[in-house]
């Protein structure tokens, strides 16, 4: 049983449509409401503006309302077909790809919720219940093959949630450091390089802050020598630039070029290359070119100048403008083609040049631009606007289809490769099919693509729902890190190390304090006591030896000094931090020594003459490798030697005729007197 609650008067007719699941319904309000039948929930309406007495259906196209002095025909054109419910207005859709698996459709709603569904069947795979503050989420990182997604809160920090169960899970939280470190975007970006073992892939994680900065958030081996000052002011747009494989059948997995705009009015397209150093693989991000907004007169005008979206696939740069506070006039999506050019005659590799492409002013959306999505292997560009309309552009900004919703939509985005749209059109997702939009003469780009794009239109099932996990957020209980990479990889290696260890003492029978010290980027464990005699002999010869100018240095190992510098495969991060004490408190179990114990060990081994005090202490380390026979106050119970080189018994000195000596008891007369 269910009830459509929604009119304001009498209802004066009920219809059913004959193919779709679609129930008619009008009032006395001066409304027809067409409801859906699978989801319960109302679809559209139409205002007529005086009562409405009866209503029936012509055709599957056609239906007419009956007023007091009209009858009325209208067409149903039904250019959308019902994708999914989500129970809330869509403010973001996106496509999120991945190598080697099936695309998925992530869909944010305004009461904080995050959906995501299968592109095939429009089924929710596994939900973000809403938080407690009921945020709206616009900008997400989402690694598929990880089952990790990556999401900006309002006070400019992170959450990272598991995807693998339904519903997700948050992780982590990773906060900066300082306010203008603060997030506002991220960006997803896979990359392809190559190492000594050959093809590798990485999925990077960047991130726009509001101090103009684009830092590298997250990697699972890659490395950014320190973050890319991008922009003059806060970094409001961050996106990936899509290419079409050398076959034209196919986009490639990976990316190497991003585009961003800022607060500065400036526009700029980078190269994302990975790269081989000291057998470390570096991110380098270099600028290809930089466009400024406020350049062109028209822009000075009527536009603010800063880019409110942007897009970019093979050379074509879309950026969708804001509005001017002073003329509100028009909100413009305006392209540019990035041309290469030549020199002296000649071409210059990396050395391109911005032509803007245009359209009629009159073609512009009437008002603000709420999202843009492209879709590269047919060349088209989708925006979305408050005004209701939805348009499609080809590459050369060419207005191609308008597709009125007579409601404002904020959120649309390419579902495949082949062309089709979702809108997120009132309570639910709308699908418009290629074939309903596109051109005739544009139709056979669709027939040149074959097979090859229906790949990926694999169906999935959702996340098993485990209707016992705890539905709402509570930020103080997650796990709180860093969010630089290098000092959030940092404390998670304390973390693991405090874990092992607790593991390793549990099992000691002793009560013995251990100490760790990182060598050669390793994390090793030895007794207290004996890195406390090390250290404190390393640095005592080490100052005899400098006091006394000796031509040779005792600590110091193939070029690199204990005092001042790491170990040849060391890394930075981990000698910076190496080089301070540090304690952890967990229980008093561990605290991080000075790299000096490993190199003065490593010493002891091979650089320098074993003298009685190196001797000493060489004896003591390889005592750990042997089972525990010595006692923690050096005494060695004689059961233990018996035990271990298994003795035998002893025969007495004495035979049986000859018994030892005994005492002989003694007899004592005591005499008494009576008085």
């Amino acid at each position: 049983m269910n009830s459509f609650i929604a009119h304001h008067g009498p209802v004066t007719g009920l219809e059913a449509h004959m193919n779709d699941p679609l129930l008619f319904s009008c009032s006395h309000d001066g409304t027809v409401r067409i409801w859906r039948l699978d989801t319960l929930q109302i679809f559209t309406r139409l205002d007529v503006g005086e009562k409405i007495y009866k209503m029936g259906l012509l055709s599957i196209a056609e239906f007419y309302i009956q007023t007091k002095k009209d009858i009325l025909v209208y067409s149903l054109n039904q250019f959308y077909q019902f994708f999914s419910p989500v129970e809330s207005e869509t403010k973001r859709l996106m496509n999120c790809r991945a190598k080697g698996r099936q695309n998925r459709i992530l869909g944010s709603t305004e009461d904080g919720s995050v959906r995501l569904f299968s592109p095939v069947t429009g089924l929710t795979l596994t939900i973000i219940y809403p938080m407690a503050s009921f945020q709206v989420l616009t900008s997400f990182s989402y690694d598929i093959h990880q089952g990790r997604l990556l999401t900006v809160l309002t006070d400019g920090s992170v959450i990272v949630f598991n995807t693998t169960t339904n519903p997700c899970k948050a992780k982590e939280l990773w906060s900066p450091s300082r306010e203008d470190e603060q997030v506002n975007i991220l960006l997803q970006v896979p990359v392809e390089f190559t190492t000594d073992e050959g093809p590798s892939f990485d999925n990077l994680v960047l991130a726009g802050l509001r101090n103009g900065q684009i830092t590298l958030c997250e990697a699972a081996v890659c490395s950014l020598h320190e973050p890319i000052q991008a922009h003059e002011g806060a970094v409001m747009c961050l996106e990936s630039c899509l290419n079409v494989s050398d076959s034209g059948k196919l986009l490639r997995d990976t990316v190497d070029r991003i585009v961003s705009g800022g607060t500065d009015q400036y526009v700029k397209v980078w190269s994302v290359v990975v790269q081989l150093e000291r057998k470390k693989l570096f991110v380098n991000v270099t600028l290809v070119i930089k466009i400024l907004l406020s350049s062109v007169p028209l822009f000075q005008i009527l536009l603010s100048s800063v880019p409110l979206m942007l897009c970019m696939y093979s050379d074509i740069v879309c950026v969708a403008l804001s509005e001017n506070k002073e003329f509100r006039r028009r909100w413009p999506l305006v392209m540019y083609k990035l041309v290469p050019m030549n020199r002296t005659g000649r071409s210059s590799p990396g050395y391109v040049m911005p032509l803007q492409m245009s359209h009629p002013v009159d073609e512009d959306h009437t008002h603000e631009l709420t999202a843009l999505d492209k879709c590269p292997m047919i060349n088209l560009v989708v925006t979305s606007g408050k005004d209701g309309f939805v348009k499609v552009w080809s590459r050369n900004n060419e207005l191609l289809r308008e597709m009125n919703f007579a409601t404002p939509i904020y959120a649309v985005c390419f579902a495949n490769d082949r062309g089709d749209i979702l809108v997120g059109y009132g309570t639910n997702v709308c699908s418009v099919s290629v074939v309903n939009y596109l051109p005739i003469r544009l139709l056979k780009n669709l027939l040149d693509l074959g097979s090859y794009t229906y790949k990926k239109d694999i169906r999935e099932l959702p996340v098993t729902f485990e209707n016992r996990r705890e539905t709402w957020l509570d930020l103080t209980k997650l796990k709180s890190y860093s969010l630089d990479i290098y000092n959030r990889r940092w404390q998670r290696l304390e973390e693991d190390v405090i874990q092992r260890l607790k593991h390793a003492t549990e099992k000691t029978t002793t009560h013995r304090r251990f100490v760790i010290y990182i060598d050669g980027g390793t994390t090793k464990l030895i007794r207290k006591d004996l890195a406390d005699r090390l250290l404190s002999w390393a640095r005592g010869v080490n100052k005899s030896k400098s006091s006394k100018k000796r031509s040779y240095d005792l600590v110091k190992i193939a070029g690199e000094s204990v005092n001042t510098s790491p170990t040849s495969n060391q890394s930075p991060e981990s000698t910076e931090n190496s080089q301070k004490l540090e304690f952890f408190y967990s229980e008093n179990l561990l605290q991080v020594y000075p790299f000096e114990v490993g190199v003065t060990i490593r010493a002891l081994e091979s650089h320098l003459p074993k003298g009685p005090i190196v001797m000493r202490l060489l004896q003591e380390r390889d005592l750990l490798k042997k089972e525990p026979i010595i006692a923690p106050d050096g005494y060695i119970p004689n059961s233990v030697i018996r035990k271990k080189f298994k003795l035998e018994k002893a025969t007495p000195r004495w035979t049986e005729k000859e018994k030892p000596f005994e005492l002989k008891p003694v007899c004592v007369i005591c005499s008494y007197q009576f008085a």
